[in-house]
């Protein structure tokens, strides 16, 4: 009977193990990545129209419904998913969205970018990942840019959207700082001058499992050994 009953726990020790292991928290967590909500088809939205960002200056939520791609006539660029996109111009305008995280978890931001033919003036994006303590302050910031006059690590072109090659896909990958607890995602839109606008889709905020310590490795070497005997 002890046998039995030291097994069972050896075992369930292994389990929670495993999953302290290979656990994840991979995926778009990102609420609302694709802007597919609010309805931007009878014209833009703007500003952070209720959705799960929060946003300052000139944003907006815009569709590729109200274009008629068979007379050649384009409003905004297609979307690389779904039917709407998010419009930035103007100098400073942002949009944020922050994730849970811990300590040492490796956190990537994608967002898909484009300029419009419509509006090819030069223009700057900046992806940005920030990570902030349990007192909400600030630990480390992560950026890269891309630009559509070709300075920058992405180059974004100016484009109809017609087509997924259209769309540069903008990438960063930071770690998380030992005491971080939430890490927020910037998308923010620079004016070199003139006009024009960055268009965005399907951003994400994804979280890699943390590595496992080797002592947990040793502990389960461990129970193992318990184990077969």
């Amino acid at each position: 009977m002890f046998q039995k009953n030291f097994s069972k726990k050896c075992l369930a020790a292994l389990t929670m193990m495993s999953a302290m292991a290979f656990s994840s928290v991979s995926g778009a967590a990102l609420i609302d990545g694709g802007f597919e909500s609010p309805d931007a088809s009878g014209g833009d939205v703007g500003g952070c129209a209720g959705n799960a960002w929060d946003c300052f200056n000139s944003n907006f939520i815009t569709s590729n419904l109200i274009n008629d791609p068979d007379n050649g006539i384009y409003n905004n660029p297609g979307a690389y998913e779904g039917t709407q996109m998010l419009k930035q111009f103007g100098s400073d305008a942002g949009y944020l969205q922050s994730i849970s995280v811990n300590g040492g978890d490796e956190v990537t931001g994608t967002v898909f970018a484009t300029g419009w033919t419509g509006e090819a003036w030069a223009n700057l994006e900046l992806l940005q990942i920030k990570f902030f303590d349990a007192n909400d302050i600030e630990l480390s910031v992560h950026e890269t840019f891309g630009a559509t006059d070709g300075s920058q690590e992405f180059l974004i072109t100016n484009s109809t959207g017609e087509f997924a090659s259209d769309w540069t896909e903008m990438s960063l990958t930071a770690v998380a700082d030992a005491d971080a607890v939430r890490a927020q995602m910037l998308l923010l839109h620079i004016d070199l001058g003139g006009g024009g606008a960055i268009f965005l889709d399907d951003a994400s905020l994804e979280v890699s499992a943390v590595p496992v310590p080797a002592a947990v490795w040793l502990f389960g070497s461990g129970l193992l050994g318990l184990v077969g005997v």
